[in-house]
């Protein structure tokens, strides 16, 4: 059987041509590019070693995202963690100033003692009015801290009628009030230390 014959534009002479040398001549090439009738090719290899650099390129961007990637990550948790610690403070800060305004709200506490037998009289300025937050007959301090007697007395110190509501029922919401200082004034009540000089101690507010 004869070779093909491969006839070009201009009719030139045919010329038979290998078709087994012709089809082997870029398997027999080294790397790189090849020639076969006028068409250029790349051989195995040249592609295997491309593919493996392009693979290479790949995976070098993949580890440069991710590193990229945990840093921004990182990043977030610690402004995070920065503003979880800053809401923290705040909210300390917010605590304190609403305690310290609930403070400045309540009113103030006032403390009088008046000494057995004498006058005396609890007062707020208008339109503020009293409110009786404790009140006693007896003595818890001794004469030479509070109300000294001249006479005989025995001085004692665990000595206390409990007044608040009797001076509650007479003074709260009034701009002032007198305050009783003898036994009798307490009806029904029995003398909480006999012969001690005593006193009346009363702690109010004006609201």
């Amino acid at each position: 059987m004869s070779a093909p014959l491969i006839q070009g534009s201009g009719n030139p002479p045919l010329v038979p041509i290998d078709p087994v040398g012709a089809s082997a001549i870029p398997l027999l090439l080294p790397l790189g590019l090849a020639t076969v009738c006028g068409v250029m090719f790349l051989s195995g290899t040249s592609i295997i070693t491309m593919n493996a650099r392009k693979l290479e390129d790949v995976e070098s961007n993949l580890l440069t995202k991710l590193l990229e990637c945990q840093d921004e990550a990182k990043k977030r948790e610690m402004e995070k963690s920065s503003l979880r610690n800053s809401l923290s403070e705040c909210e300390k800060e917010n605590n304190r100033l609403k305690n310290e305004l609930e403070e400045a709200k309540r009113p103030e506490q006032r403390t009088i003692i008046i000494c057995e037998s004498d006058d005396g009289e609890i007062r707020c300025e208008s339109p503020k009015t009293l409110k009786i937050e404790s009140a006693i007959f007896g003595r818890t301090e001794p004469e030479a801290v509070v109300c000294p007697f001249t006479g005989t007395s025995l001085d004692n110190t665990n000595c206390r009628l409990d007044v608040r509501d009797q001076l509650s029922g007479s003074c709260d919401g009034e701009t002032r009030c007198p305050i009783p200082t003898e036994l009798q004034d307490f009806p029904g009540a029995a003398d909480p230390c006999v012969g001690t000089y005593k006193y009346v101690e009363v702690t109010y507010t004006c609201s």
